[in-house]
């Protein structure tokens, strides 16, 4: 069983729901880690090494820098108890789907694929959010799902992706003519929900990427 492309799968598929139904995006997400674990032990039984490359340590050197930064807020909440388990959740679960991506052995072409379900579906949602903000009458929408800053701040970090792959010509990948589709959704998404955030983060972009 490739333990592996389940994992993969699953993760895509937990990113893609965990907006619409946090039950259903949560135990998408549990079933992935299991097929993790069961990647590396499969990979240690075969003698694989589990050790990561040196160029991807400094990914981990520069989250514990920003986990000590954000330590001392705990502190100066009005419940100690309730920030720290906040704190243990973004530090341990929440760093799950990182580490999972970069320990998981896939092929090139599954990666690929897997990134264009997520980026269409992105892409999808934002036009789901243009159209319901027209039926709200310019009313600010949310989408597939609730969260209308969660919602911006995911389109504003796949923006920049699917600009890249739609505009790099030195990138072969599958689907790459309906990425400028992607990128009109996206941006369609930006107006239907109407937060600043979303637009100056596109927009801060595009000098780097263009």
């Amino acid at each position: 069983m490739k333990y592996n492309n389940w994992c993969l799968g699953l993760l895509t598929l937990a990113m893609c729901t965990q907006r619409a139904s946090i039950a259903v995006g949560n135990i998408c997400l549990g079933f992935s880690i299991l097929m993790f674990l069961l990647h590396l032990y499969q990979r240690y039984q075969r003698g694989g090494s589990l050790k990561l490359p040196p160029e991807y340590q400094i990914y981990f050197n520069i989250y514990g820098i920003f986990m000590l930064f954000l330590l001392p807020s705990v502190f100066f909440a009005g419940d100690i108890v309730i920030s720290f388990k906040y704190l243990i959740g973004i530090f341990g679960y929440r760093i799950m789907p990182f580490v999972m991506l970069l320990y998981t052995e896939c092929d090139n072409k599954y990666i690929k694929r897997c990134l264009l379900i997520f980026v269409a579906y992105i892409a999808f949602d934002g036009v789901v959010t243009f159209i319901e903000m027209l039926i709200k009458n310019g009313a600010r929408a949310g989408g597939l799902g609730d969260g209308l800053l969660r919602h911006a701040s995911i389109m504003a970090t796949v923006f920049p992706v699917a600009l890249i792959l739609w505009l790099d010509d030195r990138i072969v990948f599958p689907g790459k003519r309906y990425f400028i589709l992607f990128v009109i959704g996206i941006i369609l998404g930006f107006g239907g929900n109407q937060s600043r955030s979303g637009w100056l983060g596109g927009i801060s972009i595009l000098p780097f990427v263009l």
